[in-house]
């Protein structure tokens, strides 16, 4: 009898023995496949964002070719050839560097100024200036164009100037209670009748300061209020009311 459950023990002890290599196996299994499910699983993550990656090159370049064919078209001071459009391409490239920007935006900005009769040489000016509105205002491109296209023509500024234009700005956002982009917002309501008005750039710039800072209205309804009331000094002025506004 005792021989008996011995023999049955030394059985129970090698099916265990068995039973624990066969659990170990199976684990040691489901470990590699685990590890080869996620090596894979990251390996087609990266052919993915590989892919992702060449798709968007290939759209900026397209979209890049696109703007620049543009320009070519746009251009006023006669033919350019597709020399003369790869070293701007390049000089553009450069430019958006500087300004932390990308090429395909700076070739979009030119565009806008293009589209106004400016030369290349004045939009590499005008360029700067709005792309520096556009970063430092929140701006989209095309609002900080219209914007500064705004002040160039009520006061009369050459491309040159543009620059300046947006150094003031930012220097009376920097001393006031107000932003650059709603400064440069009321400047494009009221700074066609300011100037017709006899008010200059920089005094204009400082009411609107002065009245955002204290009042807190928004750009918009301080440009409208300006507007309107340098509209009725010019109708006071030219004799259509008197000074009662009668």
């Amino acid at each position: 009898e005792i021989e008996k459950e011995a023999k049955a023990f030394e059985q129970s002890v090698s099916w265990s023995k068995r039973a624990a290599v066969g659990i170990q196996s199976w684990a040691e299994s489901l470990e590699r496949a685990i590890k080869q499910t996620v090596a894979y699983s990251f390996s087609l993550g990266l052919v993915r964002k590989a892919q992702q990656m060449l798709n968007e090159a290939i759209q900026y370049t397209i979209d890049l070719n696109t703007e620049m064919t543009k320009i070519q078209l746009l251009q006023v001071e006669g033919a350019m050839t597709a020399e003369d459009i790869r070293q701007l391409a390049g000089s553009y490239n450069e430019l958006a560097k500087e300004l932390g920007a990308t090429t395909l935006e700076i070739a979009e900005g030119s565009v806008e100024w293009l589209r106004q009769g400016k030369t290349i040489q004045e939009t590499t000016e005008l360029l700067r200036a709005s792309t520096m509105m556009a970063k430092l205002g929140n701006l989209s491109a095309a609002e900080s164009t219209e914007y500064l296209t705004s002040v160039l023509n009520s006061f009369n500024m050459s491309a040159e100037e543009a620059v300046t234009i947006v150094d003031k700005l930012v220097q009376v956002d920097n001393v006031a209670a107000t932003s650059t982009k709603e400064l440069a917002t009321a400047l494009r309501y009221t700074a066609a009748t300011a100037s017709q008005a006899g008010v200059s750039f920089e005094e204009l710039v400082s009411y609107i300061a002065t009245i955002s800072q204290e009042t807190r209205l928004n750009a918009e309804q301080i440009g409208q209020a300006m507007k309107t009331l340098f509209t009725r000094m010019q109708d006071i002025k030219a004799g259509a009311i008197d000074e009662d506004g009668l």
